[in-house]
């Protein structure tokens, strides 16, 4: 079963003013490109992207332990709740041309940047991300040797039957596994064994139709280029840092008090 591409949104995170910035350069060319669909935004400050009319802004806090790349799981599940397929994109993605009007996905995930989880180039340096993936796979149930490291920046969920809701269920589950084990980054894991235990296989028929219609700047790896004592100089940046630390401590307490209810999953 397929279905039409018109009850669709994109869909975004945006912490941050350089991602809300970002963010309503992506819901512009939304608007050129595809109008009347809606870009939902989780945001620290759902006001400052009222400007926009195709945006649909949510108060979001931070929840990954030290990054938000897992936090993207958030929206993707509230856009599911309202639209039968959602297009996940970084803020730091420039729209440059529409898709045709009968464009059809299939139910489940869908993209054409994946790879069998093992082969991941990060996953290869780093043997504690083998050794939890393997972990992983014996919790999980599922065959670690079928799933795929899905890459973050652009998929398609379609509802499946309530699938998508477990998908994005066991998305929470595996994160919060990695993060407290130390591994912050590369969702693409947890994205890839969600999946697999939901019993998904990626598609990507019509992925690169969207892709070719996306530009994404990475404006995200662009460095603060002050140097470590310029930032010292400036109370702001400093209050920052201060503010970021007991943040992660915090956010790290509080994901160890609520996995206690699911112990032998996270602990033995």
């Amino acid at each position: 079963m397929v279905t039409s591409a018109k009850d669709f949104c994109f869909c975004t995170l945006a912490l941050g003013s350089k991602y809300r910035g970002l963010a309503k350069e992506l819901a512009a060319g939304l608007e050129l490109h595809f109008p009347g669909i809606i870009l939902l935004v989780y945001t620290d400050q759902p006001q400052d992207l009222s400007d926009r009319h195709n945006i649909i802004a949510v108060k979001h806090s931070q929840q990954g332990i030290r990054y938000c790349y897992n936090d993207k799981r958030f929206v993707i599940g509230e856009a599911l709740s309202k639209y039968h397929s959602v297009i996940w994109v970084d803020a730091d993605t420039k729209i440059v041309a529409g898709i045709p009007d009968d464009i059809q996905w299939s139910p489940g995930i869908t993209s054409g940047n994946f790879l069998p989880i093992f082969e991941h180039s990060r996953n290869k340096k780093v043997p504690k991300r083998l050794e939890l993936i393997k972990k992983l796979g014996t919790k999980l149930g599922v065959e670690t040797e079928n799933v795929k490291y899905v890459h973050e920046d652009l998929f398609i969920i379609t509802r499946d039957g309530g699938k998508e809701q477990e998908f994005i269920q066991q998305w929470g589950i595996i994160a919060n596994y990695f993060e407290l084990n130390g591994i912050h980054q590369g969702e693409g894991n947890s994205i890839g064994l969600a999946a697999s235990k939901v019993g998904w296989s990626v598609n990507s028929h019509n992925y690169e139709i969207v892709k070719k219609a996306l530009q994404h700047t990475y404006a995200s790896r662009e460095k603060d280029s002050r140097k470590f004592w310029d930032k010292l100089k400036d109370p702001k940046a400093v209050s920052e840092k201060i503010q970021r630390q007991l943040s992660y401590y915090y956010r790290l307490n509080l994901a160890r008090l609520l996995t206690l209810r699911n112990f032998n999953f996270y602990y033995r």
